[in-house]
């Protein structure tokens, strides 16, 4: 990786390129995941408060799945490396 720097360009840069098959997979299972922690946490129903923590665990951590999975990019092809043999 050359530009590897933590700034607002580089974070916009990583946002708007094309993100790999495998994170979009994983980003869609984890927006599934929030939309039913949510969903557990907004419904109108009881549950136990171990439900809870964990919905809202859950809930969390998806978003954050979210967001990497979003700033995740693929890699130029490297034309200066060696084939392999």
């Amino acid at each position: 990786m050359k530009n590897d720097n933590l700034s607002i360009s580089n974070l916009v840069d990583r946002a708007t390129s094309k993100t790999p098959s495998f994170w979009k997979r994983f980003q869609k299972y984890a927006a599934i995941a929030g939309v039913i922690a949510g969903t557990v946490l907004t419904g109108g129903f009881a549950v136990p408060a171990a439900f809870t923590t964990i919905a809202t665990i859950v809930a969390s951590m998806s978003g954050a799945a979210i967001t990497i999975a979003q700033l995740t990019k693929e890699d130029a092809a490297d034309d200066s490396a060696e084939p392999a043999k």
